[in-house]
């Protein structure tokens, strides 16, 4: 109701946090800052919308239509801009119906003063072409293209100069993503093809993406592996591909000047052969291998010198390998999955002068099998292995699933005070295993169902699978 009684709002400001009048047309001396008693009086010409219209979702049509999709951002920008925002009644529900006028003389009111201040009324076009920059980036690319692409040469202009990222895990939306690929190719710096290149009904052309800064293509085709060339992707940085191609890409002649991460998710076959023709890589910084042996990180590692992080999965070996004379100065952080302490570990600690932080992984359940002795991890041996091999080391990180624990925890805490007694022993009470760690878990009630260490424990793969389990703490 308009509002016809000034004194009340004195004693009412006492107790509200914040005070607005309906009073059209508007009276400026209302507000405070003019000498009135309300914090802010509703302004005709601030409105976007009035309640009485028909609403917004409706006039637009069919919701999946190029104009639902714009009014979506519409009321991302208006919700997100300073001030008070206004939107018809319903449209914060996506409610999309007619309203029924029961008060035709307020109707036509409202009309003739919508038409009247309609000269003031803002547009989208009226914000600056950062906004939309900030507001592009978080809007998937298919949405761009059908959305906004030949609105106007204005956000043509804008959508010409976003970065564009792409994911592509099945064919459903083939048409669209071959459209998005083709229109924004120079503009695209990450894309994903995370599915087999044969269920895809198109093929993608890399050689296309010349702006391209993070491929993820664990899957190539033979096509695909010979266009991964310097010339095609100058400024590639990170890198996943397969074992095939890995080994040409990393160590062949064509250097990437830019590429500092690369991922691997398993090796198959072993480098020993192409030994002779690898030459030093001196731009990475971090490797992720899944599904390695020890001897082939022995192998890879004299020729990256300058790598700095590692994230291995180690298979169990059946060579013996007793020393290493490998000797790597710059690595600085291990990251280590593995099925075997012992010499595993401990040759990869000595060819790492200066490491400061490792993390241990140790998951027993992925093979399938769980060991039914008292102890199925030698805690004893683990704990002289970090007396002998940790002088640099700053900071350990260890997490190990097992699946029998007969150990009272303040027994392992005190194998060894300075890495273990900050370890937590947790019972996994849908299988009866357990998690020997150091990160912290909560024991409230309510989030007694959690996401667990699992995923971190699985060896190296880009799609873990996520546990949910019933934890105790022990």
């Amino acid at each position: 109701k308009e509002m016809d009684n000034y004194d009340v709002v004195h004693e009412l400001d006492s107790i509200v946090c914040f005070s607005q009048a309906e009073y059209i047309s508007e009276r400026k001396d209302l507000c405070k800052e003019n000498g009135g008693s309300v914090d802010a009086c509703w302004s005709s010409s601030f409105y976007k919308v009035c309640h009485d219209n028909e609403r917004l979702l409706y006039g637009t049509g069919k919701q999946n239509s190029d104009v639902f999709i714009r009014a979506k951002t519409a009321r991302i920008i208006l919700f997100t801009s300073v001030g008070i925002s206004m939107i018809w009644q319903g449209v914060e529900l996506e409610e999309s119906k007619a309203m029924i006028y029961d008060q035709p003389k307020k109707f036509h009111k409202w009309r003739m003063m919508c038409n009247y201040i309609s000269h003031e009324i803002s547009t989208l076009e009226l914000f600056p072409d950062e906004l939309f920059l900030e507001l592009f980036s978080f809007i998937n690319p298919i949405d761009l293209y059908h959305g906004f692409i030949n609105l106007n040469s204005r956000l043509n202009n804008i959508l010409n100069d976003i970065r564009i990222c792409i994911h592509i895990i099945n064919d459903d939306q083939y048409e669209d993503y071959q459209t998005c690929l083709n229109h924004f190719a120079y503009q695209i710096i990450y894309l994903a093809i995370d599915c087999h290149w044969s269920r895809l009904s198109y093929n993608i052309n890399l050689q296309s993406f010349v702006n391209l800064r993070s491929l993820y293509l664990p899957m190539p085709t033979d096509e695909q592996c010979l266009e991964i060339t310097s010339d095609n992707l100058p400024f590639l940085t990170n890198l996943t591909i397969n074992d095939n191609t890995f080994k040409s890409i990393l160590f062949g002649s064509d250097l990437f000047s830019h590429l500092v991460t690369l991922c691997v998710p398993r090796i198959d076959s072993s480098i020993l052969k192409q030994i002779e023709s690898m030459q030093l890589c001196l731009t990475l910084h971090s490797l992720y291998l899944g599904f390695c042996t020890i001897i082939d990180v022995l192998n890879i590692l004299p020729y990256l010198p300058n790598l700095n992080y590692l994230d291995i999965a180690l298979l169990p070996n059946n060579k013996t390998i007793h020393q290493s004379d490998v000797k790597h100065k710059n690595i600085s952080h291990l990251k280590v999955k593995l099925r075997k302490l012992d010499p595993d570990l401990e040759i990869l600690l000595k060819s790492m002068s200066n490491l400061h932080r490792l993390e241990f992984l140790w998951n027993e359940s992925y093979t399938g099998i769980w060991y039914n002795g008292p102890n199925s991890f030698n805690f004893e041996k683990f704990s002289d292995i970090l007396e002998k091999n940790s002088v640099s080391l700053k900071r350990i990180d260890i997490h190990i699933h097992i699946s029998r624990c007969d150990y009272d925890i303040d027994y392992i805490r005190h194998l060894n005070l300075q890495w273990f007694s900050s370890l937590n022993k947790i019972k996994i009470t849908n299988n009866g295993s357990f998690f020997i760690t150091t990160k912290k878990l909560s024991t409230d009630a309510e989030e007694k169902m959690i996401t667990t260490l699992l995923q971190s424990t699985y060896m190296t793969q880009r799609n873990t699978r996520i546990h949910r389990v019933k934890i105790n703490k022990v």
